[in-house]
């Protein structure tokens, strides 16, 4: 069952620097079995065959995070979009999540994440 979908992040992500969701959704973001992430990048620049990375991060406490699981699109040469899952498993998740959003390499874009999260 479709728990909610949310537009979570709209910024600037550039070269390796992480950029993050914003603290605002990450109870939001704690709350779904299962979930998935549309990325769509525009304004893109200083992509050759590049590779943007979006990690999902757990935590308690809000203070200590652990990374649980790993995506990616890669060949980005322009704007992109992709749909990426983040299946349940056997881990027990804590009560927050975040997003976690990096490029591999120098390349810049304006980008947007919704999740839409479910109950399994």
């Amino acid at each position: 069952m479709r728990l909610f979908t949310e537009l979570i992040f709209d910024e600037d992500v550039v070269g390796t620097t992480v950029v993050y969701t914003s603290s605002d959704f990450n109870d939001l973001i704690g709350q779904p079995d299962v979930f998935s992430v549309q990325i769509l990048g525009t304004q893109v620049s200083g992509a050759s065959s590049s590779t943007l990375t979006v990690a999902y991060e757990h935590s308690m406490d809000g203070r200590t995070w652990e990374q649980h699981s790993t995506k990616s699109i890669t060949g980005i040469n322009g704007n992109f979009d992709g749909i990426r899952s983040f299946d349940a498993d056997t881990t027990v998740h804590g009560t927050l999540g975040r997003l976690a959003l990096s490029f591999g390499d120098t390349a810049s874009a304006r980008v947007r994440a919704r999740l839409c999260g479910r109950s399994t």
